[in-house]
């Protein structure tokens, strides 16, 4: 959740690039909600096989479009 800027891991968008506290706040937001996320495959996968492809993919699209607008809005804040 708090990796420093690189070119390997994290958001990389030109807001994210752009700043530094940016940087920090898309990506430890994204760590939290992968976090979460990981702790509901955990639950879906052991009540729910067969729906856990499903949820997976809604989680990983949900959380790259969250961390995207929120990078989005972060940078065209007035």
């Amino acid at each position: 959740m708090d990796v420093p800027q690189n070119v390997t891991w994290g958001i990389q968008v030109p807001w994210t690039y752009n700043s530094p506290v940016i940087w920090k706040k898309v990506n430890w937001l994204t760590g939290l909600l992968l976090l979460i996320a990981s702790y509901g495959m955990v639950g879906i996968g052991w009540v729910w096989p067969t729906l856990f492809p499903i949820y997976q993919v809604s989680a990983i699209v949900g959380i790259i479009v969250i961390a995207l607008g929120y990078a989005h809005h972060l940078a065209h804040l007035t």
